[in-house]
C-alpha cells in the first residue's frame, strides 16, 4: 500500500470573498487548465468583486459600514475597474473579462434550461397515451 502524506497549511482571510479569490487564483495558476475552465473562472471572480464593490454603504445607528477594502484600495488604487484589475493581473484585455462574465451567465442559463427540460420530460412522459390508426398505446 502506497500512503501519500499532504501538507496542510491554514490561511486567515478577512472575508469569503477573499478565501473565493484566493481559490479562483490558485485554480487559474494550473497548468492542466482547459480554455472553459480558466473562463469561467475569470468570470466568477469578476462577477463576485464587482458586486462586492459595488455595494453601497449600510448606515447604522452605531457606525457606518463600508464595503470591505481591496488591495487595490489600500495601494490607492481604488478609481480602477474591477475589468481592468483583473485583466491585469491575468494578462488578458478588460473585453475578455467581461466576456468570460457572459460566459459564465450563458452556462448557469443553460444549466437551468436542461434541468428544465429534464423535469419536463419527465412530467411530461410519464403515463402519456396516444392515438394511432390501430388503437391507443401508452409510453
Amino acid at each position: 500500500m502506497i500512503c501519500i502524506i499532504q501538507t496542510i497549511s491554514e490561511k486567515d482571510f478577512n472575508s469569503r470573498t477573499d478565501a473565493l479569490n484566493w481559490i479562483i487564483d490558485n485554480q487559474l495558476n494550473r497548468r492542466n487548465i482547459s480554455g472553459d475552465q480558466r473562463t469561467y473562472l475569470i468570470g466568477k471572480r469578476y462577477k463576485g468583486e464587482k458586486k462586492e464593490q459595488s455595494r453601497p454603504k449600510i448606515e447604522n445607528k452605531d457606525a457606518i459600514v463600508a464595503p470591505l477594502k481591496t488591495a487595490y484600495d489600500i495601494a490607492g488604487q481604488n478609481n480602477i475597474k474591477t475589468s481592468d484589475k483583473i485583466a491585469d493581473q491575468h494578462n488578458i484585455s478588460p473585453r475578455t473579462v467581461h466576456y468570460a462574465e457572459q460566459f459564465i451567465m450563458l452556462k448557469s442559463s443553460r444549466m437551468l434550461l436542461m434541468k428544465l427540460l429534464r423535469i419536463h420530460y419527465q412530467n411530461c412522459h410519464h403515463g402519456l397515451t396516444f392515438s394511432a390508426a390501430g388503437g391507443s398505446k401508452a409510453l
